[in-house]
């Protein structure tokens, strides 16, 4: 296995079998080298068009891949044919290594003829399709109905375990899932994407009636703990507040807090974790009338004799934290058991367990001869957006192309696999790029400006990503390139921005973070679209003359994660008169 990543060559590359990875950042000519990828298998290899599986993620990707293949192939027949001069370097390129033109341009004649046939799938079509024709061989059921939204069968299920929850186990353990999550669609939020039957879950071995029986206890303690000294903790608080020494919101507060405590043993429930906690020095520090004691050291004198259960309650919330893990534990496992059943009861099945069905149906007892039969159909395979895979789809690739005299292409960008699009699992890509016979990448960026190119590689000079050193891009050789320009000095490609330390060296508050972050934007904003200053866009074109242009507020976007801080900007833009349209 190649260790070494060599620069993708689309005219050039040798055409090897077994597995390549072919890592390719944004911009730098994707869906170019995969037709060119096309082009050369056809043209050098000879293979039959029938022969080539193209592998993307979306129905719109698989059209613009169709289209762009298409368009490549033609326009290498007619250089071939002479009727026209190569328009792109890359093909000249590849055209000058060509010996036998009219056998290339027969090919790619043959090719054109039949360019709908062209395996172009997403990957869920791909497995769909597989599953149906070898329905014997995959043990897949004959009659199934793809459903892209799996909501209301899940609302089901969600319901049945609310139900299992509240009304068919203790009290101690119900006031607390209900009083912490409210409603199923609550609890299911923090457990989404753990449902996947692929997600690793940790800790698989927390049981629910294990977490039951450790409540049990540590509730017992402090049950035990607040019967011979609630009242004495009563007094401490009534008679700090009564001299000040609570701030006001404790002061109020405190008589509620001891009530629901007791109330809450007396009705054989479990104590608010959120009460429990205030009753703990650390957490009690804030409480303190800052006017009265000033500074931590003199607050953590003043509780020093106060009777306080923190051993106890730290015991109980550790319990409570444990239980309510537990439930979540059990809510992802009840789905991942209960979803796929439910669905093939009704003759559906999702597109994630279309994929793991696969996956099976490849490790089941006939599934050498699935994978010879699928495997024998393709001898070249390109799996596009492979950042965005998972463990059982890489198993899938693997199984059917990764041997044998197949060309197996995998594309794809890891840094995009850590943001989870998709459900991409970073350590599936991790584990092939591992395991390829060799590595490329595509070194030029065509898209972005090659001033933010340069800024973005010292950024990442000499870094890791992904357990591998950052592989530097380039920019193509052009000399009009839009330049930010302040009078005669060229501007940075990128501007790194963080906030100080908040008020009186505290952290800030999310709020008051954005509130902070968004009037800095704006007012940068206004700054660049001031006639009044020097500020402006340069292009220069190969003869040297420029063209100079005032920064427009239409040459601007601000990317935000939510659509709420998305209409605050819009909001201070118009404050401010500067035009904004918001857009997703």
């Amino acid at each position: 296995m190649g260790t070494r990543t060599a620069i993708f060559e689309g005219a050039a590359t040798p055409l090897d079998q077994g597995v390549t990875l072919i890592e390719a950042s944004a911009g730098t000519g994707k869906t170019f080298a995969i037709s060119m990828l096309v082009l050369r298998a056809v043209a050098e290899l000879g293979v039959d068009l029938k022969e080539i599986l193209v592998v993307t993620y979306t129905v719109a990707a698989t059209e613009e891949l169709r289209a762009r293949i298409r368009s490549r192939l033609v326009e290498a027949r007619n250089v071939l044919r002479e009727t026209v001069t190569a328009a792109d370097p890359v093909l000249s390129q590849w055209l000058a290594r060509i010996e036998r033109r009219d056998e290339a341009a027969y090919r790619l004649e043959m090719a054109l003829l039949d360019i709908d046939s062209m395996g172009i799938h997403t990957i869920h079509g791909f497995c769909q399709r597989v599953l149906a024709e070898q329905v014997l061989e995959s043990g897949h059921f004959f009659s199934t109905e793809l459903i892209s939204d799996t909501s209301a069968v899940r609302h089901d299920i969600l319901s049945d375990f609310w139900r299992r929850m509240l009304y068919f186990v203790d009290q101690r353990y119900a006031s607390l899932i209900a009083a912490t999550y409210r409603s199923p669609e609550r609890l299911y939020e923090t457990v989404r994407g753990a449902d996947h039957p692929l997600n690793a879950l940790v800790p698989e071995n927390q049981t629910f009636d294990d977490a039951c029986r450790l409540l049990d206890s540590s509730r017992e303690c402090f049950e035990n703990w607040w019967s011979e000294n609630g009242e004495a903790v009563a007094e401490q608080f009534a008679s700090a507040a009564a001299q000040g020494y609570l701030n006001k919101e404790a002061a109020l507060d405190h008589p509620g807090w001891m009530a629901e405590i007791e109330s809450s043993f007396r009705r054989g429930n479990s104590p608010d974790p959120e009460i429990v906690k205030r009753l703990q020095a650390d957490n009690l520090l804030r409480d303190i009338n800052g006017r009265k004691v000033r500074g931590e050291d003199k607050k953590r004198a003043f509780l020093a004799g106060w009777m306080l259960p923190d051993e106890e309650a730290g015991w109980y919330l550790e319990a409570v934290d444990n239980l309510l893990l537990a439930v979540r534990l059990e809510l992802a496992l009840y789905l991942r058991s209960e979803l796929a059943g439910r669905l093939h009861d009704k003759g559906l099945v999702s597109f994630d367990e279309l994929i793991i069905d696969m996956a099976r149906a490849l490790r089941s007892a006939s599934g050498d001869m699935l994978a010879r039969q699928v495997g024998s159909r393709f001898k070249v395979a390109l799996i596009d957006e492979f950042q965005d895979t998972d463990s059982a789809q890489y198993e899938i690739f693997s199984r059917l192309f990764g041997q044998g005299s197949h060309h197996l292409y995998l594309i794809g960008d890891p840094k995009q696999a850590i943001y989870k699009f998709r459900g991409a699992d970073i350590h599936s890509y991790l584990q092939a790029r591992g395991v390829v016979d060799r590595r490329l990448t595509l070194d030029c960026n065509y898209r972005s400006n090659p001033g933010l190119v340069k800024a973005v590689n010292n950024l990442f000079h000499n870094s890791e990503v992904g357990g591998s050193p950052y592989q530097p891009v380039r920019s193509p050789d052009v000399p009009d390139y839009q330049r930010l320009m302040d009078a005669d000095k060229e501007q940075p490609g990128l501007i790194y921005c963080q906030l100080d330390s908040g008020p009186e060296e505290t952290a800030w508050s999310v709020t008051e973070a954005e509130n902070q972050i968004r009037a800095w934007v704006v007012n940068e904003v206004v700054r660049l679209v001031d006639r009044r200053s020097t500020l402006s866009v340069v292009t220069e074109d190969e003869g040297g003359r420029k063209r100079i242009m005032a920064v427009k507020p239409s040459d601007i976007g601000v990317l935000v994660r939510t659509n709420r801080q998305a209409e605050d900007f819009f909001s201070d833009f118009s404050r401010r008169s500067i035009p904004a349209v918001l857009s997703s």
